[in-house]
Parts: structure tokens; sequence; C-alpha cells
């Protein structure tokens, strides 16, 4: 569980706006978003509601809209029905935000559509939840999302959650905290996405590596469902590619209390060849230091990062 670090950012002169916090988050990086874009991200939209703190989720947006909305009534109700009434084209770069908090959320939704035929991206689904929570209800929503439709690949476990409009901001903080707690996952879905069919973004407690991108990449996931593994990692095949869990719960990792997620490590190590190349720098210190890549492979060569 988390411990006395890391806190809640907000602003000074605003204490009221967020700017980064710890969370349990989820990432996924979606195949053929076209199969997404209708009834299966809407199911995986009630899956969450099932595993969010009841009335947790207060406020939502859309791309489409200028405001945010608050969450009242059946409003929730409404959101699901839109999906599921929902006939037509897809909609390249709709996004869609449910959460608790507009700024850096402890618990959100947060779908980015994409169609394939005009953007070579992913399509995009962040899911969080309060650091506290109890962790089993990642794994069964990274198992929703893997039986659902194809994905690329997805990393879930102890996140940074951080506030768009104060980016550069919160990513000084993350990188502060990334040094001291190497079990703390990052990430940027919407750069991320242009790089997702390339390599995968990373691992951490939950990684998921999905059908269409073990071909691409060229990764035997029956090798890997096979093991051996040294450490306490659990190997999971599902119908759009295999779930790796490495321990029983997510761990942050704290470097100041000589703490090492050795079965972290044994994934990353794994997949290591596999891992995007270049990726899209981070903001903030990683991009004043140029450590987005030595962030990424910090389990791998914890040399370069420390």
């Amino acid at each position: 569980m988390i411990v006395a670090d890391p806190q809640p950012v907000v602003l000074t002169a605003a204490p009221d706006i967020s700017v980064a916090r710890p969370a349990l988050g989820l990432t996924v990086y979606l195949a053929e978003p076209g199969r997404w874009a209708h009834e299966q991200a809407g199911a995986v939209f009630d899956a969450f509601v099932g595993h969010a703190p009841p009335g947790a989720l207060a406020w939502y947006t859309t791309s489409e809209i200028p405001d945010w909305h608050a969450v009242a009534g059946d409003r929730l109700d409404e959101i699901r029905r839109g999906w599921r009434d929902w006939i037509g084209t897809v909609r390249n770069l709709l996004q869609v935000k449910v959460v608790d908090d507009t700024g850096a959320p402890a618990v959100g939704f947060i779908y980015r559509e994409v169609d394939e035929r005009v953007a070579n991206r992913a399509a995009t689904l962040e899911l969080f939840l309060p650091a506290e929570s109890d962790p089993t209800a990642l794994v069964a929503l990274a198992t929703e999302i893997a039986r659902r439709g194809p994905v690329l690949s997805g990393v879930g476990g102890f996140t940074a959650s951080w506030n768009p409009h104060e980016k550069p901001t919160a990513f000084w903080e993350i990188h502060d905290w990334c040094k001291r707690f190497v079990g703390l996952d990052v990430q940027d879905a919407d750069a991320m996405a242009w790089d997702a069919f390339d390599g995968l973004p990373g691992s951490n407690w939950l990684t998921l590596v999905g059908n269409v991108a073990a071909d691409r990449l060229r990764l035997d996931l029956a090798a890997l469902a096979a093991g051996p593994w040294q450490h306490d990692v659990k190997a999971t095949p599902l119908p759009h590619g295999l779930l790796l869990q490495a321990g029983p719960a997510p761990m942050l990792g704290d470097l100041n209390r000589g703490e090492f997620p050795w079965a972290y490590a044994e994934v990353a190590r794994r997949l290591a060849p596999a891992f995007v190349k270049e990726p899209t720098p981070f903001w903030g210190g990683f991009r004043d230091h140029s450590d987005t890549l030595a962030w990424l492979r910090r389990l791998v060569e914890p040399e370069g990062w420390r």
C-alpha cells in the first residue's frame, strides 16, 4: 500500500486544483479501434463503474463539449446508454472522461476513440482507482478488457495520475517520485499511442501483451506463459493476449526503504527487447534530463536511472 509518500500535489495558489496524485491505474492501448468504438468500450465502462467507489464519479466531459458536467441522478445510466445506442462511424479522437476530480483524478475512466482509417495511432483506455483500493479490482478490469477485444498492450499498478492542464508542473513532481519509487508507473497515453504499434510502453505489476502486438513484435506468448519464472509471476492467457502479474499485490519499490520489486524486474527483463526504443519524451524533469528512456528501462538497467 501507499505509505507516507508520494503525496497528492495541488497548486499553491489554488489548492482546489490537483496537479498529480498516486493511484491504482491501468492504461491499455487498443487494437482494431473500430471494434471498441461501440459496445466494447461501453461494456468496459459498465465493469469499471462496478469497481469504482459508490458515488465517487462526480464529473464528465467529452472532447465535443466545452465544459465539465456534474454526474447527478441517472447520468451514469445515460452515459452507458450513449455507448449502447450509438450506431454510426467511428468518431476520430473523441475523448470521454468520467472522473472524481477534473484535475488529477483518483477515480477515473478516460477513453480516446480513433478511426484507424485516418489516424495511425492506437485508441486508448485509462482507468484509475484510489491507491488504497483492493488491487484485485485492477486484475478483474484487465481481464475483462482482454476478453472483450483486441489490444496492443497494457500496464497497471501504482501509477501517477496527472492534470493535463498543469502538465509541466505535474511531470516535475512525478520525476522526483520516480527517482525514489521505481515501482511507480507513468503513462502519457496520447503520446504513447503513436508509438504503441512499434513496442511495449513498459511493464509494471500488471503487464498485458496483446496477441496483435505479440505478432508484430515477434513475442512468443506461449513461452512467456510457460515460464519458468524465478519470482512470483503469474501468467494468465486470455482470448486477446497474455496478462502477467508480478507478485500478489502492487508495490512502490521505495528505494529509500531498501525495497526493490524483483518480480517486476524479471518481467521487465523478459519483455525489454520489445519495449519502445525511442519513446516520446515525458515533460518536466524527464525532458530536461533527457531520461525518459532511462526511466522506461529502469528495472532492466537500474544503474541508468539512479
